[in-house]
């Protein structure tokens, strides 16, 4: 053996003895080696890959089941991997991808996984996120269309083993693919369960249930079952112990369902219930107690017109109420009532009504019936009704109302709205109204209202509809707020876009001694106040807050008592990643939350490539990245890569072609960008797979370059 080709550590060669190895460990990185190994006439090359490190992209494509995952066997996956799979089946078709076996770093950083799995519904990583885990709890998912894609990304902390994940296919119209569990929870070995919206539980024999985590639907008739009633109660006194039991409460589309827990006794640890925001067990839990326990929660509401009761052992007395909510369009006469109504209202309800008339037509509504508790925290109002003028609480408020009063009013136009808040202390029985439309010519009937001393607040309620930057503030800032304020915002940016809200000062009333917020801004993830709260804001701290979606509202509720300077905050529209076409752009990722992965891929005209320039960087630990790739996807070579900490700018980066991908988890990353065409004397690259070519084939690739000359160098 020649002694240069016993151990070539050089980045690529021709090698022509008849053994050797071959080691890269000393190769810069993002460098491309191709090494040619001849051997003689009528022999072949046997070749042995000792040792394989991070070379973990990969594209699968066909109906055949396969597994992949991190290739180290027993051994921990390495420091600063960055993989991506994309897996393809026929149209038509969609993939279940099965992680069979997990042991992935989960340790956190304000919420950021350090080692990350992600799934994406698509082919690339700039598809829809379905999936991002760590941890040892095996995982699968279900795509929506025939394609998916997988990346997984370590830090240089602690590693484990990785994971072993594989995949087969179903028709996109058949609800009958068998898998094992659902996602996120243990299974046994006894049962198999169905995909789809009902999930079958099969078994050879009894099996007396451990797994208090999975959601089935049973043969079982003593229990569970569909309610569609506007109210109802629930109860699992005198079903036989350790049964799953199913419950499933639907109400009309346009209302919401109030739950009220009323016994508890689960005696055992193996007892339980859980309550599921949705038509399924995929919902969110609004509530959840494990044995051993007789604590009752607090009243929950649903989001939607769907919950799931779900019960293992113990048992619970569960009522429901649905009259909480209700939009009533065209009709000549109707009424609504507070929850539960004659029976006390539920504690910490947040109820609306909408009601729209024909065009020409007013509305005329009577509270009947009022007993509302008017008394709380040094006198504070704690539960009230809140009446508009028009047809939501953006509308102008025409006042504020609780204990006994009688109300009479008619709308200006044809639509009315009304909102019923309670606390968490007294409860009454709440009220009755009625309503009926009245033609536009008929004489106005005044409101009655026995305190005179209400008042109603000013009018501070704003729409921002697709602007990128704005303000807000309390009324009759930086003066004092009125007392009874009630202001509503919605803020709307462009749809890949999220909202930066940025409270630069704050002086809003705060109760001490641990009571009640009384003056307070809250903050909603989404367009209307019934979206999860973000913050709920008093007191003199600034702060910054950032929505998850590209709508965000705010409310503004003030009491009798105190009032501040109030408060004045700046928004604007931050960007988390998208698809951009075009010349120029420029992009930055400040705002983002920490915990929040982005993905850029920037495209320009064919025959023009991207020259990409990044003004500054800040990475702040080691769980903050960016990473450029050369191409569509996150399967394209990487052009450059940094992880934190680092404040490092990097020179200019040119694109091979017309795409680039820019990721980053964390920190914040400015750079803009242009297309331009190749110029002269520079360096064009023509990329082209020949896996997929049949024998007898050829490609044949021109470049056209006048008075230059071309030269090929394939590698």
């Amino acid at each position: 053996m020649h002694p240069l080709f016993r151990n070539s550590a050089s980045c690529g060669g021709q090698l022509a003895s008849t053994s050797g190895t071959l080691n890269s460990e000393s190769i810069a990185p993002l460098e491309t080696c191709v090494w040619t190994i001849t051997s003689a006439p009528n022999t072949r090359v046997h070749l042995q890959l000792d040792s394989v490190n991070v070379r973990c992209n990969r594209a699968f494509v066909g109906e055949f089941t396969e597994e992949f995952g991190n290739s180290w066997g027993s051994e921990a996956y390495p420091e600063f991997a960055f993989c991506n799979w994309q897996i393809t089946v026929d149209p038509g078709r969609r993939i279940y991808l099965d992680f069979s076996r997990v042991n992935v770093e989960s340790t956190q950083l304000f919420g950021r996984f350090y080692d990350t799995v992600l799934v994406f519904d698509g082919p690339t990583c700039t598809s829809n996120i379905i999936g991002m885990f760590s941890g040892t709890t095996p995982m699968n998912f279900t795509s929506s269309v025939n394609q998916i894609a997988v990346m997984f990304f370590t830090d240089d902390s602690l590693q484990d083993f990785g994971f072993v994940a594989s995949y087969n296919t179903t028709l996109a119209e058949d609800n009958a693919f068998v898998k094992e569990n659902l996602s996120r929870f243990g299974t046994s070995k006894n049962a198999i369960f169905s995909q789809g919206f009902h999930r079958y539980l099969l078994q050879k024999e009894r099996l007396l249930c451990q797994f208090p985590n999975f959601c089935i639907l049973t043969a079982l008739t003593q229990c569970g079952g569909e309610m569609t009633s506007n109210s109802g109660m629930i109860t699992t006194a005198g079903i036989e112990p350790y049964q799953l039991c199913i419950w499933r409460v639907t109400v009309e589309s346009d209302k919401r369902i109030i739950l009220m827990i009323e016994s508890v006794d689960l005696p055992t640890m193996t007892d339980w219930y859980r309550v599921f925001d949705g038509g399924d067990c995929l919902g969110k839990p609004i509530i959840y107690a494990k044995g051993i326990t007789s604590e009752k929660p607090p009243s929950m509401k649903s989001t939607n017109n769907t919950v799931v009761f779900v019960t293992f052992g113990g048992k619970v007395k569960i009522t429901y109420n649905s009259d909480c909510y209700g939009n009533f369009t065209g009709q000549p006469q109707g009424g609504f009532k507070s929850p539960l109504y004659s029976l006390n209202y539920p504690a910490l309800s947040f109820c609306n009504w909408q009601v729209t008339a024909n065009l020409n037509e007013r509305l005329v509504i009577r509270f009947t019936q009022m007993d509302v508790e008017n008394m709380g925290f040094n006198g504070h109002l704690s539960d009230y009704i809140l009446l508009f003028d028009g047809p939501s609480c953006i509308s102008p408020m025409i006042g504020k109302f609780t204990g006994n009063q009688s109300v009479t009013f008619l709308s200006s136009a044809n639509h009315l709205s009304t909102m019923f808040i309670s606390d968490a202390s007294v409860e009454r029985t709440g009220f009755v109204a009625e309503f009926f439309a009245n033609s536009a010519g008929s004489t106005r009937i005044e409101m009655d209202i026995a305190d005179s001393t209400q008042q109603t607040a000013t009018n501070c309620s704003q729409i921002f509809m697709n602007q990128r930057n704005g303000i807000i503030s309390s009324p009759n800032y930086p003066g004092s707020y009125p007392a009874y304020a009630f202001c509503n915002w919605k803020i709307t940016v462009a749809r890949d876009d999220r909202i930066l809200l940025s409270l630069t000062s704050v002086q809003i009333e705060s109760p001490g001694n641990g009571a009640q917020i009384s003056d307070v801004l809250i903050v909603f993830d989404g367009p209307t106040c019934l979206a999860p709260t973000i913050a709920k804001i008093s007191g003199n701290a600034s702060q910054q807050i950032t929505s998850s979606t590209n709508q965000l509202s705010a409310m503004f509720i003030s009491d009798d008592s105190l009032e501040g300077r109030g408060f004045q905050a700046t928004f604007s529209a931050v960007t988390c990643g998208g698809d951009f076409k075009g010349r120029t752009g420029t992009y930055s990722s400040a705002g983002i939350l920490l915990n929040d992965l982005c993905i850029w891929r920037l495209t320009a005209a064919k025959h023009r490539r991207l020259l990409l320039r990044i003004q500054s960087v800040t990475l702040s630990t080691p769980a903050t990245w960016y990473r450029i790739m050369d191409g569509d996807d996150c399967l394209s070579n990487v052009r450059h890569f940094v992880r934190g900490p680092s404040t490092e700018t990097p020179g200019p980066i040119k694109s091979s072609r017309s795409q680039l991908v820019v990721i980053t988890v964390g920190g914040i990353l400015d750079f803009s960008y242009e297309a331009e065409y190749l110029q002269k004397h520079e360096v064009g690259v023509v990329m082209h797979s020949f896996v997929y070519m049949k024998n007898n084939t050829f490609k044949i690739f021109t470049i056209t370059t006048p008075k230059q000359r071309v030269l090929w160098r394939f590698f």
